[in-house]
């Protein structure tokens, strides 16, 4: 999926899609049924306040952008220096069963700031604070 020059919403939707946006600030976007165990890819993910966002507020039920510790359970990133890759794993209910899941690897960038991969609180944080990731409505 391609987006253009400005500033677009790209949907992931169900199986394993490549999202890439363009320049712009894109948000990309996945809902409920997209959590299929699939692994999609994005691209050209632009960090840090005003950059492209994440948005996961459609797949999680019952979690709080707002008690970050609880967060932990839905999210969790990781990052591969070998592949300059960074991995978000999604537990649609925090359970870690029974729930949908779903990978995005976002290519290109580490999302963990170059922080210990297990400080998820620290990084989810960030990504909240400079709004390249949603997690409420």
């Amino acid at each position: 999926m391609l987006g253009d020059a400005g500033d677009d919403l790209l949907i992931g939707g169900q199986g394993s899609d490549t999202l890439t946006g363009g320049t712009g600030t894109d948000t990309f976007y996945w809902q409920v049924g997209d959590a299929d165990g699939a692994i999609d890819t994005v691209t050209d993910f632009t960090k840090g306040s005003g950059g492209d966002v994440l948005d996961f507020s459609d797949v999680l039920t019952g979690e709080s952008a707002a008690d970050v510790n609880t967060l932990v359970n839905y999210l969790t990133v990781t990052y591969n220096n070998n592949t300059n890759t960074s991995t978000i794993t999604v537990d649609t209910n925090g359970a870690g069963t029974a729930g949908g899941t779903l990978t995005v690897q976002v290519q290109g960038v580490d999302l963990t700031g170059g922080t210990n991969s297990a400080d998820q609180s620290t990084i989810l944080q960030t990504l909240l604070d400079d709004g390249n990731l949603v997690v409420d409505p």
